[in-house]
């Protein structure tokens, strides 16, 4: 739907973060989505799974667009605590169900969209840091780490998270709305228009 502003045309596309109700009640899962490719962090995914058989892992990827030694790989494991789906029209659901989506990704993400969705439906990221996910998250240090720190640390991540779980949520709720409210959006796209003009 497009809506007239300031002479030009919003198509509706900023994050609404108050889609949803705050609620704590989700399966302890940690789901990860992403392409089928190992620079997007799956191997580190089944590291961590394998590491940390406490925890149930599900991996959303796709097979239209995976690399054949990644989907080899994942078809060659087996491992008690990982399910990995392949439908995308899950992706809605396993946010919604899950109380954290991990970003493993090695490349230096400009913007994490996927982590806006997971804030939006009340699931809690946890990122290695990059430059999207600094930005979406704020820097936020209980929400973006070090790979090495992940490796070593995650179930004190975890524990962390858990403990903090509705403040986290309300401070990077707050700081999206503020971010990337539409009239914010609409602010800085004029601004850098009459920059370029």
């Amino acid at each position: 739907m497009l809506n007239k502003y300031n002479n030009s045309f919003l198509l509706q596309n900023y994050i609404n973060i108050y889609i949803h109700e705050i609620s704590i009640i989700k399966k302890k899962q940690i789901l990860m989505i992403s392409n089928c490719n190992f620079t997007k962090g799956i191997k580190d995914l089944f590291i961590l799974a394998k590491r940390y058989n406490k925890y149930k892992f599900v991996l959303l990827t796709n097979k239209d667009l995976a690399k054949d030694e990644c989907l080899e790989y994942l078809e060659s494991i087996n491992i008690d605590n990982l399910i990995i789906y392949f439908d995308q029209s899950l992706k809605s659901k396993l946010i919604e169900e899950s109380k954290y989506l991990l970003s493993m990704s090695y490349y230096n993400e400009t913007f994490g969209l996927v982590l806006s969705e997971a804030i939006q439906n009340n699931t809690i990221p946890i990122s290695i840091s990059n430059d999207g996910s600094n930005y979406c998250l704020n820097y936020n240090k209980s929400l973006i780490f070090t790979r090495s720190y992940v490796f070593n640390n995650f179930s004190s991540i975890i524990n962390h998270i858990d403990k903090n779980h509705l403040v986290l949520l309300k401070t990077i709720k707050q700081y999206i709305g503020e971010e990337f409210n539409k009239h914010k959006i609409i602010f800085n796209l004029n601004k850098i228009m009459k920059e370029d003009t």
